[in-house]
């Protein structure tokens, strides 16, 4: 006979790294106990979660909020403030993101100019472009090969659904609706619609997680380890709701340089980072200069 499957409080990655607290109650993983005792705790358990889950999260969500300004304040002074008043239109953004993917940035900015003059921005061209031809242009950045079926594909789904190859549409919308219309097309993830939103003449109020922002926060401290993208991206949003679009540009572009020149995949170089007496990094093994 088989054990009844009881479920227990499971956080998903945001709320337990991120937040740190229980945010709801819902059966993540089912767990099965073999003992009468074990059922007991369990429902002992859930019920001082559904409890005390009122009272918790503000407190907890005002410590990430504090660790967030501090952060911000070390990269402003070490990378200083970031600002950009040249955006791409969110079509031209899009694509660029879209071919950029896995990517370097000075080599995508490249082949995005290149096949800017190719079309001469007239994105619908793009769509009656051969592959092969297409996939020529795109030859300098990762697996052109198969991104330039899918950007035609891409493209023609947003011709069919908004009428032209225009994006411009997206400024009429919130955030969280734009954001799904986006990711509705194939090959278009949390990373890309963000951009789109953000990166762009829209400004709009979200944030991009790349790997290297994706690292650093996790190596900070500030998400969990096994957080995934789009967990990074939920609890960013939670703890900086007093940021506006081009403070969320600028948080983006300073860790990413802080990723690049320091935290990197390989090696953190602790001992010259802006974070290092803050960072959770610091204590572990392997990182240069680590407590």
């Amino acid at each position: 006979m088989a054990l009844p499957v009881l479920y227990t409080r499971h956080f998903n990655s945001a709320q337990r790294g991120a937040l740190g607290a229980p945010a709801a109650i819902w059966p993540d993983h089912p767990v099965r106990f073999a003992t009468a005792t074990q059922r007991i705790v369990s429902a002992i358990d859930n019920v001082l979660v559904l409890f005390f889950t009122p009272f918790m999260p503000t407190r907890h969500l005002f410590d990430r909020r504090a660790e967030l300004d501090q952060l911000r304040r070390r990269l402003t002074a070490r990378f200083g403030p970031i600002r950009d008043t040249r955006r791409d239109n969110p079509t031209g953004q899009f694509i660029h993101a879209f071919i950029g993917s896995r990517t370097r940035d000075e080599v995508s900015s490249r082949v995005y100019q290149r096949l800017l003059q190719s079309c001469g921005g007239r994105w619908e061209e793009i769509i009656e472009t051969p592959a092969t031809e297409l996939a020529a242009i795109l030859a300098e950045v990762t697996f052109a090969d198969q991104k330039a079926p899918n950007l035609k594909t891409a493209l023609r789904n947003i011709r069919a659904r908004a009428g032209a190859v225009d994006l411009e549409f997206l400024a009429d919308l919130e955030v969280e609706p734009a954001l799904f219309w986006l990711e509705q097309i194939h090959g278009v993830g949390r990373k890309i619609a963000a951009t789109t939103l953000n990166f762009s003449s829209l400004r709009m109020r979200c944030f991009v997680v790349d790997t290297h922002v994706w690292r650093v926060l996790r190596r900070f401290g500030l998400v969990g380890e096994q957080a995934e993208a789009e967990d990074v991206y939920d609890a960013v949003m939670e703890m900086a709701d007093d940021l506006n679009a081009d403070d969320l540009y600028e948080l983006h572009w300073q860790l990413k340089t802080l990723g690049q020149t320091g935290c990197r995949h390989a090696q953190c170089v602790c001992t010259s980072c802006c974070l290092s007496e803050l960072c959770m990094k610091r204590i572990e093994p392997g990182a240069k200069g680590a407590a």
